[in-house]
Formats: C-alpha cells, structure tokens, sequence
C-alpha cells in the first residue's frame, strides 16, 4: 500500500471508531443508572429518605443532576413503567411507596410547573383516593392538603381494588421538612 491508501484506510478507521464511540455514549447510562428516557439517565435513591431541599441537593451532589424532571409524556411512561417494578416491591413491605421529582402544582388547578419553566396543563394526576381506615376521600391535586400546601410533586404507586389494576401517578405533597422520601434523580448526558 502507498501513503495515500494508508491515510485512506486510517481515516476510515477513525470514523468508524468515532461513529461507535458516540452511537455507544448515546444509547447506554453509566454504570449504576437505573433507567433511561431520552437523553437523560435517572437514578432512584432507595437508601435515603430526604425532605424536599436535601433530595434536590443530593441529586446534584452525589450525581451532577437535579431531582427528576418528567416533563414528557415519555419521560412519565419510562419512569411509572420502572415504578411499577420498584414500588411494587416496596409496598409488599408496608406502607405507600413515594419518590420526590420535580415540579410544582399550581393553586386551584391540576397544572405543575417544571423548574425548567415547562408547564404541564393537564398532568397525569391520580384521580383520588379512599383513606381504608376512615373512609376519607382524597382527590388530587390538593393544595392545601392536611392544612399543609401541599406544593412539591412525588411519584407513587396505587392499587386500584375495584379493577385490580396497578397505576403510577403523581400527588402533591409539602415541600418543608414533613414530609421525607426518596429522591428520582435525572442526569442528561
């Protein structure tokens, strides 16, 4: 072969090393990521129950992201699909399973408001709930749920016994110090 063949065969090479190399960093998560959506990785925190501000904090620290932003309509199927695995495992332990995303609900309407200005005009709210041992009847959103406002979003599980049906949705919970769960957290790539 001459010089030019060889740079020929180099370049070409090259570009297919740099076409794999880019069709890999798009198409896969770092080690750890527990789903993809997108361009995002998303990674939930199982082993930590923080209140709203130490959950945004910690996706930032611990991963250089932010808390969840599901501001899609994939982003919402990929993660109540992931849910729907994860939180039926922890609700055979007790209790109603919750993760912390981001996101606010506007006062007297069934709108969130993404920290990325993206607003959500009918987002996928669970329509209500029964309390089993009061009888109490929930619909979401409520702001001012419990007398708390109820602002900041989380995820959770339900199962509904009349269909026998598992739905992921979304509720509004209090931003302050009450209320502690688990953080989503996002990380774009």
């Amino acid at each position: 072969m001459n010089f030019l063949e060889d740079c020929e065969v180099t370049m070409r090479l090259l570009i297919i090393a740099v076409v794999v190399q880019a069709a890999l960093s798009v198409d896969h998560c770092p080690s750890g990521a527990d789903f993809r959506s997108g361009s995002s990785c998303f990674y939930y925190v199982s082993d930590r129950m923080l209140r709203h501000n130490e959950a945004r904090e910690y996706c930032s620290r611990t991963f250089g992201g932010q808390l969840a932003l599901l501001d899609n309509r994939k982003k919402v199927n990929d993660a109540i699909r992931f849910f729907y695995r994860v939180f039926d495992a922890e609700e055979d332990e007790g209790g109603v399973p919750t993760a912390w995303v981001d996101g606010y609900v506007t006062k007297g309407s069934n709108y969130v408001i993404h920290t990325n200005g993206v607003v959500q005009r009918h987002a996928r709210w669970i329509p209500s709930s029964r309390d089993s041992k009061t009888g109490a009847h929930f619909r979401w959103p409520n702001f001012d749920l419990f007398g708390w406002h109820a602002r900041c979003i989380v995820t959770s599980l339900w199962r509904r016994r009349s269909r026998g049906v598992e739905r992921a949705g979304f509720y509004n919970v209090p931003c302050n110090s009450i209320y502690w769960t688990h953080p989503l957290c996002e990380v774009k790539k």
